[in-house]
């Protein structure tokens, strides 16, 4: 078998779309990629979260890194501790925050404000992370309660998201995506035909802070978004869902902000 007839690998997808690869990878996996549309089509999908990421994360970037997050000091902690599950999601978020490529990110692109913004963040990230029911859920969490935006301790507001078991949707676990307003928690769902529909949510900023609920469209994603107190929230699905608006009403009338 010649190098260019070996199988492409989830590994070698990520480090193409972060840059890594060399010459001669990086045209093993485009001559892939050409050949494979369903895999091409992944691919996009990765380098759109991507730039977004690098977007929204910019201002970030500018600021003095704190001495908790030394890198000599991390690794020291790490080797003084056993790994636990726990510890992986607080872990690979701040990896990404430092700058590694293909993790999560939704954004709103353009001059988009308000909820217009906030259902794009929102399609974006179930298209890419939840849509394909045969992926796993990586960061699963038995808490139903997460923090929002990027405020500090003393200013946090968390969100407890609802259960719907008795619409037949069981809480799988969720995912934190860094969006320019801060961290955005998603709460994914699924049925028992394996449909999932995920709650996202977000802090918002001066327009739409008490929004009603309106639908939207977006490619191969749809849903029921609204705003309560500053706290934005999307419903969304990626597959037909006739009950997503009766769905979304449950969300709204169940979920709790709290301080």
């Amino acid at each position: 078998m010649t190098p260019m007839e070996k199988a492409i690998t989830e590994d070698e997808l990520h480090a193409y779309v972060d840059g890594f690869l060399n010459a001669d990878d990086r045209l093993r996996v485009e001559r892939y990629l050409e050949s494979h549309p369903e895999a091409a089509a992944r691919i996009a999908g990765w380098q759109e979260v991507s730039e977004m990421l690098r977007r929204g994360l910019a201002h970030k970037a500018k600021e003095p890194l704190p001495s908790s997050l030394n890198v000599q000091r991390l690794a020291e902690a790490r080797l003084a501790r056993t790994w636990q599950p726990q510890r992986v999601a607080a872990g690979l978020l701040l990896a990404l925050a430092i700058g590694t490529g293909t993790g999560w990110f939704a954004h709103g692109s353009g001059q988009q404000t308000g909820l217009t913004a906030l259902s794009q963040q929102a399609a974006v990230a179930q298209r890419v992370f939840v849509a394909d029911s045969d992926q796993p859920v990586e960061f699963a969490s038995a808490g139903l309660t997460q923090k929002v935006g990027w405020s500090n301790a003393t200013e946090a507001r968390h969100v407890t998201a609802p259960d719907l078991s008795e619409a037949g949707y069981k809480f799988i676990g969720n995912r934190l995506v860094a969006t320019e307003q801060g961290v955005a928690p998603m709460f994914i769902y699924e049925n028992a035909q394996g449909g999932r529909i995920s709650i996202f949510v977000r802090v918002m900023e001066v327009i739409d802070t008490n929004a009603p609920m309106r639908p939207f469209d977006s490619k191969d994603a749809s849903g029921f978004a609204w705003s309560r107190d500053g706290i934005g929230f999307g419903v969304i699905s990626s597959k037909p869902e006739p009950k997503l608006h009766e769905l979304s009403n449950q969300v709204r009338d169940k979920i709790e902000i709290k301080a």
